[in-house]
């Protein structure tokens, strides 16, 4: 993910529809997944890197998770990714499957999986709010600002 950012062009703005794309189809490879459908639908947007960096680790560990628990016994299905930016300038990522859903008793903000926890901490790093839905399938909406960038010395 970093090697992509580090190859870009313009380091502080990062164009999210290649971005997510090239993250998505190296997850697809390394989970070995190719009977699964992935829609990404996200229309050109670039992004600052300070946004860029917690928005592409959030959709890693959220599709990771859905390649890894969602369809078990390699059953097929679909996630689905979506990115765009609102009329009153606020960012929305959705990250849906049509899986088996998640379980009840998971709780994103008091996660016992490394995964969810470095979601929720990613979330609290955007100032966003989530919305998930655990069945059918499951579904997270994240709703955020642009980050600021903070000059580094």
């Amino acid at each position: 993910m970093h090697e992509k950012l580090y190859r870009s062009s313009d380091i502080a703005q990062v164009e999210m529809t290649s971005y997510t794309q090239h993250l998505v189809d190296d997850l697809v490879r390394n989970y070995g997944r190719q009977d699964l459908d992935i829609f990404v639908d996200i229309p050109e947007v670039k992004v600052g890197i300070d946004t860029a960096i917690p928005c592409g680790l959030i959709i890693n560990e959220l599709v990771s998770n859905s390649l890894k628990h969602a369809f078990p016994d390699n059953k097929p299905g679909e996630i689905r990714i979506k990115f765009n930016k609102n009329s009153s300038n606020e960012f929305e990522l959705v990250i849906q499957d049509n899986g088996i859903g998640i379980s009840p008793e998971i709780d994103l903000k008091h996660s016992e999986t490394l995964g969810l926890e470095l979601v929720s901490g990613l979330i609290n790093q955007l100032d966003g709010s989530l919305k998930m839905q655990k069945s059918p399938g499951a579904t997270f909406k994240i709703k955020f600002q642009e980050m600021k960038y903070s000059k580094r010395i």
